[in-house]
């Protein structure tokens, strides 16, 4: 399933469709990645996953969480959040906090 903001849901065929992996996932750098699930979640809202970076001509796996976003001046659909402790720490930036006036418009 491709979302509005070009994300694209890869699912597992058996036994159930799941959620594996989500193609052209928008990160905070600004640019889409492949995004793999690296475990399955206990809620819809955020699931554990991972993208490679690369930097200096080094691949780095950075691990964080998909989230599915609706309204807050972005189109709706997947998008990696990292995390911000760990070792992958700071090797992406965080996402901008929303506004209130982008939350209340939708």
């Amino acid at each position: 399933m491709i979302h509005p903001n070009g994300s694209e849901s890869v699912l597992t065929a058996f036994p159930w469709a799941q959620l594996h992996a989500v193609r052209h996932c928008p990160c905070s750098d600004g640019k889409t990645r492949y995004c793999a699930v690296a475990a399955q979640p206990d809620t819809h809202f955020s699931v554990p996953a991972r993208v490679q970076v690369t930097i200096k001509g080094r691949r780095r796996s950075v691990r964080g969480y998909l989230t599915t976003v609706s309204g807050a001046g972005r189109p709706e659909g997947y998008e990696f959040r990292p995390y911000e402790y760990g070792p992958s720490a700071g090797i992406l930036p965080p996402w901008p906090p929303a506004t209130w006036e982008e939350v209340s418009n939708g």
